[in-house]
């Protein structure tokens, strides 16, 4: 809707024909077709359909997904953590909590200089050695989390 309103602007500011954007537009796709130009993203010149829309044509659509879960599943674990562990200091709870979320080291290092942890956290390597040392209870944690899917699975047979 978004792209048809900007479209729609276009033309009215222009002067533009819309039929004549149609033509303009499907010769420049013609014209990039014959340069070798590949389009990843689906369009259909008879509808005007293709930004945005979810026709993404990839050849690795199978191992994104493979990839997006692990990663949803990661972090989710890295949240779950964050609400059942106790952490030594708020600090070290904040900055799980930016790690839960998939924020960079660097990134954490500027959201402490904004919420008064500047003199905690100056470097990206403090985050980092503050994030880690939690690692060991987080992989036990882990670990107790799948035994506990694991004998679920196993009840239920």
């Amino acid at each position: 809707k978004g792209d048809l309103q900007t479209l729609q602007h276009f033309l009215r500011t222009t002067g533009t024909d819309y039929q004549e954007f149609l033509r303009l537009n499907e010769k420049f796709y013609k014209k990039l077709k014959a340069q070798g130009f590949s389009d990843i993203e689906y369009y259909n010149p008879s509808t005007g359909i293709g930004q945005n829309e979810p026709y993404i044509k990839t050849g690795r659509h199978s191992s994104y997904l493979y990839a997006h879960r692990a990663n949803e599943e990661f972090y989710r674990r890295a949240r779950a953590f964050l609400h059942h562990h106790t952490f030594d200091n708020k600090l070290d709870e904040i900055l799980w909590g930016y790690f839960s979320e998939g924020i960079s080291f660097r990134k954490m290092v500027k959201l402490c200089h904004r919420y008064a942890y500047r003199v905690h956290v100056r470097t990206y390597a403090t985050a980092f050695r503050r994030v880690t040392k939690y690692f060991p209870a987080w992989f036990a944690f882990c670990r107790e989390m799948q035994a506990e899917a694991e004998i679920e699975i196993d009840s239920e047979l």
